[in-house]
């Protein structure tokens, strides 16, 4: 018993228990340094193309995967190894935060040209998109984050679209017929008129409610509720058709817009 007590290598044992701390922890402080090393960049866009400007990419989405701020002084695609194409030039640069991301959004252009010849970007087939960053450039990584169309399509899920119809900038449905726009008391109003006859959303009067002979046409409207409250609005009262029913479909200028 007395030499287990008194064997000498009890203080190597010691030793090691002590550096066993040190050595669990070393792999996490490695990778630690790692995200602060260099540098990393992530970039999901969208195609963007119309009649009147050459087409680009928009909603650019850069995420910047080291721990240590990205400055951008610009991005870049290299086509065939020996075309620049110019996306976007930050001045001053910009300063993406560590693990963070920036939407990026590219000017329009009329078209491209490489000296004298006209140049036709083919948006379809990205190449290499760079980052210029102080003191060097590096390439951008695709991210393999896969969005929610292609999981349905890849899952065979059928996938939900939404719609919104937007008048001045408030969302409505089906059911209302008519949009209100006016001024009382130095402040702007939008107002809907459901197919109840039932007055909404912004209204700051009393009776809230219209009868069905009071809802034929948008004159209608306008006529009754400035005949009740005319005099409490600074100007006219303007009513736009946003669904008629008597056409099965919306109606009146408003503004569609459909995502997913």
């Amino acid at each position: 018993m007395d030499d287990v007590v008194a064997w000498a290598g009890w203080s190597m044992v010691g030793e090691f228990f002590k550096l066993v701390p040190g050595l669990i922890l070393f792999p996490l402080s490695f990778v630690l340094a790692w995200k602060k090393f260099g540098n990393k960049a992530l970039i999901t866009y969208s195609l963007s193309h119309d009649r009147y400007s050459a087409p680009r990419l928009t909603d650019i989405a850069l995420t910047n995967c080291k721990d240590r701020p990205l400055v951008v002084h610009a991005l870049y695609i290299i086509v065939d190894r020996h075309i620049l194409v110019p996306l976007k030039e930050f001045s001053p640069p910009l300063v993406v935060k560590g693990l963070e991301s920036a939407l990026i959004e590219c000017d329009s252009v009329t078209s491209y040209h490489v000296g004298e010849h006209s140049f036709e970007f083919d948006f379809l087939n990205i190449g290499e998109i760079y980052v210029l960053t102080t003191g060097g450039r590096f390439k951008c990584d695709a991210d393999p984050t896969p969005t929610l169309t292609s999981i349905a399509k890849n899952e065979g899920y059928q996938h939900v679209h939404t719609r919104r119809r937007i008048f001045n900038t408030h969302v409505f449905n089906d059911r209302v017929r008519y949009g209100l726009t006016f001024s009382a008391k130095g402040k702007s109003y939008t107002v809907f008129v459901d197919d109840g006859g039932i007055i909404g959303l912004e209204w700051p009067f009393q009776v809230n409610a219209l009868r069905s002979e009071d809802m034929t046409d948008a004159l209608t409207v306008k006529t009754v509720l400035e005949e009740l409250y005319g005099e409490l609005m600074d100007g006219p009262l303007h009513v736009t058709v946003l669904n008629n029913p008597e056409l099965g479909r919306p109606g009146g200028p408003s503004i569609a817009r459909s995502g997913e």
